[in-house]
């Protein structure tokens, strides 16, 4: 299931849109969820990071596109921007917001196609691991994008969530393994971290989104931050 989120506040061009990707779906066998916002901001408040794909009209009534990524960049800067705009020309700032590309409307059967060969490399490149948990009671799936952390006490696991700590029996390393290409590092020993949620490094603090900081061994720091630039950067 790919999940994809329209900033569209035109009906006709959401009708041909939504035209267009339902047969596209159909061709290739695909199977997407399409959720439809007509203001920017009514998208912003409802993003938690459940969409895989975004598709962001530039001209808004509550703003421009570009504003609006620049806002839902500071909430997630993983999930793949596109833009759609009537004229080309408006998408050129597109990088300041690490968009991946830009579709013209109205949106064109075959441009659609060729377009999407290049969003869903990107989209299976980048689509999030679940990690499963062996409970007392039996077994839990986690998405990894929803941790924050990892953290080992003694013999015990700990998942930090946006909504709770889960814990079961394990070894951090065995972790650590499962969410090798799920964006996570290590800057100590002790935890391994999702490297969506920094949103700071100070000196050797390392600050959450949650709120929470963890620190970064001196050790560990040099090659932390190696990967830590390679995210930002875009290249793993």
């Amino acid at each position: 299931m790919i999940k994809i989120a329209m900033v569209e506040d035109n009906a006709k061009d959401t009708e041909r849109f939504c035209a267009v990707l339902q047969d596209y779906q159909a061709e290739k066998g695909l199977e997407t969820e399409l959720t439809v916002f007509e203001k920017g901001n009514d998208f912003l408040s409802d993003f938690i990071g459940q969409y895989d794909i975004v598709f962001m009209d530039i001209e808004l009534p509550d703003g421009n596109g570009l504003e609006i990524s620049r806002e839902l960049r500071k909430k997630d800067k993983r999930v793949i921007l596109v833009f759609l705009t009537n004229l080309g020309q408006f998408a050129i700032n597109g990088y300041e917001v690490d968009a991946l590309d830009f579709m013209l409307k109205p949106v064109e059967k075959d441009i659609f196609s060729e377009k999407m060969k290049r969003i869903l490399r990107h989209w299976k490149r980048n689509r999030k691991l679940n990690v499963n948990v062996v409970l007392a009671g039996g077994k839990k799936i986690i998405k990894s994008k929803n941790i924050i952390y990892v953290e080992v006490q003694k013999h015990d696991i700990l998942y930090h969530t946006k909504d709770e700590v889960i814990v079961e029996r394990g070894a951090l390393k065995n972790v650590e393994e499962q969410l090798k290409n799920a964006l996570f590092a290590r800057p100590n020993y002790c935890f391994i971290v999702n490297l969506r949620h920094i949103v700071g490094v100070d000196k050797y603090d390392l600050l959450l989104d949650n709120g929470e900081t963890l620190q970064i061994s001196r050790n560990r720091k040099k090659d932390f931050m190696s990967e830590f630039s390679r995210y930002l950067g875009g290249t793993i």
